[in-house]
């Protein structure tokens, strides 16, 4: 063989070995283009732009008992133990969810349809503000009062939240834009995650602010409410302050008692005739 037969050669390896890696590098890319241009699209969060959510509401409950439940924060199996425990029963009973009834625990989806198909009240913790920022693709929330809730978008490896927004259905969301930051209860009290700032009225709360609160801030609200007239004092049914446990004062009442780090469940029982009754579970 001369030169030119081994160049010709040569130049042929080359021709395979170049079509062989377009093949291998055509078959790396294949499964990347599917998952990135069918499978992610079906699970990632829809771009929408939810409605405004609601920062304060009234409502008088109809029910023989009020069950107030402190931070759920996805355990369900607990829940659900809890409420047995009180022997709930949907035709005369009403829960209330105290906020972060969502993230952190093994079985977030479980809680949100039960809470969806029991039509449960409560109010949204900051667990569930973070979920809805993420389901519509980390934009800010905009709130009745114009106050936006704005989330960062830096989100590490696995991110538990934007799993769970991605599998939120239509009924999830139009179940969670609903409940507001702050409930008033009729003749019961006033509901809201993080407590409530005395400085500002309780129609007006901001949700920057109630962030900011500090763990302590209910000594100061108990000494304000005993200053009051006592039709105009209020208690306050709040959770949040895992760290702080159980805090039962006589205007507010703390009730995340750290389910999901091994603590556990707790709820308010409250009849008609304002009695109240505590009520755990081990987590």
């Amino acid at each position: 063989m001369n030169r030119q037969d081994y160049e010709q050669l040569d130049t042929g390896a080359r021709s395979i070995l170049a079509s062989r890696t377009i093949w291998v590098s055509a078959l790396i890319a294949l499964p990347i283009m599917v998952y990135v241009f069918i499978v992610l699209p079906m699970y990632s969060p829809p771009l929408v732009e939810l409605p405004s959510l609601v920062k304060y509401d009234v409502w008088e409950p109809q029910h023989e008992r009020l069950i107030l439940v402190g931070d759920v924060h996805g355990c369900f199996d607990q829940l659900m133990r809890l409420l047995d425990t009180v022997h709930y029963d949907n035709t005369t009973d009403k829960v209330v969810l105290l906020g972060d009834f969502l993230s952190r625990g093994p079985d977030s989806l479980g809680v949100m349809k039960w809470a969806r198909e029991a039509n449960a009240t409560g109010v949204l913790g900051n667990h569930e503000l973070n979920i809805l920022s993420k389901y519509q693709s980390f934009r800010p929330l905009m709130f009745e009062d114009e106050e936006v809730f704005k989330l960062d978008k830096h989100v590490g490896k696995y991110d538990n939240e934007l799993q769970i927004a991605r599998k939120l259905t239509p009924e999830d969301i139009h179940y969670l834009v609903r409940l507001p930051v702050v409930l008033n209860i009729k003749g019961v009290g006033i509901c809201s995650h993080m407590g409530v700032v005395e400085s500002q009225p309780l129609d007006k709360q901001q949700v920057s602010d109630l962030l900011a609160m500090d763990k302590d801030w209910y000594h100061s609200w108990n000494q304000l409410q005993k200053t009051l007239p006592k039709h105009e004092r209020n208690v306050i049914y709040y959770g949040h302050f895992a760290r702080a446990g159980l805090q039962l004062k006589k205007y507010s009442k703390g009730l995340d008692s750290s389910c999901v780090y091994g603590g556990q469940l707790s709820c308010l029982v409250i009849d008609k005739d304002g009695t109240e009754t505590l009520h755990q579970v081990d987590c």
